[in-house]
């Protein structure tokens, strides 16, 4: 009796020690990126010449704006968009990797700029009654890259505060916009759980715990364009 006692005793220390809510894998986990897909995430965004905080990075902003400038219509501003948006994470995370942590923050307000301007310019041409069917195709595809991205900054836990929630809530939306067009591919690019309203067109207020794990593994990759912006 004194040896069962001394068991259940034993028991119940282990437990005090090791809860089961420290052992068992919680629904708010982010997952986490290997090496390789950062690399090949790298590899599908266009090359960049100079970073934000290089003196010469103004050249690059201007020539992207004088190019935007001259796409004749708004399905091909919207794929230009997204292809900047793509390069701003790119840039945010080799400034993070260099430690700059202030000009990845500030990087990061620019992708939720870029990915909004796109997501209006898609509404331009659907309104237009243009075909993006081929610009669909494109950004569905891309937008693994920044997923990838994405999840691995959530992965450094609160070095990107609120610019960070900020960027993944515009990712969110960008991704139920194209949905419309051609519905699936929420499941395939979800990082916030969310609840949306009945009508599906607004998302109700975020904030850090309600970012969720991943649904799914990545999507077959796609051969970027090698133009550099």
């Amino acid at each position: 009796m004194q040896l069962i006692s001394a068991c259940l005793s034993f028991i119940l220390l282990v437990s005090s020690l090791f809860p089961v809510s420290a052992i068992a894998q919680s629904n708010g986990e982010i997952e986490k990126v290997s090496g390789g897909r950062i690399d090949e995430a790298l590899a599908q965004t266009v090359p960049t010449r100079f970073l934000p905080n290089q003196h010469l990075y103004f050249l690059i902003t201007l020539k992207e704006s004088v190019t935007r400038f001259f796409k004749p219509s708004a399905r091909e501003r919207a794929e230009f968009d997204f292809i900047i948006s793509g390069k701003r994470l790119k840039e945010t995370y080799m400034l993070s990797k260099n430690n700059n942590l202030n000009e990845a923050r500030k990087n990061l307000n620019r992708y939720v700029s870029r990915l909004n301007k796109m997501r209006k310019q898609i509404e331009k041409a659907r309104a237009q009654n243009q075909d993006i069917a081929k610009q669909i195709d494109s950004i569905s595809e891309g937008f693994e890259s920044h997923k990838t991205f994405l999840i691995y900054f959530l992965g450094k836990n609160d070095t990107f505060g609120q610019e960070l929630i900020d960027s993944v809530e515009a990712f969110d939306e960008a991704v139920r916009a194209i949905d419309i067009i051609k519905p699936g591919i929420t499941n395939r690019f979800q990082i916030l759980s969310v609840s949306e309203k009945d009508d599906g067109s607004n998302l109700n207020q975020t904030n850090d715990s309600q970012i969720s794990p991943i649904l799914n593994e990545a999507s077959p990759s796609f051969n970027p364009r090698r133009i550099i912006y």
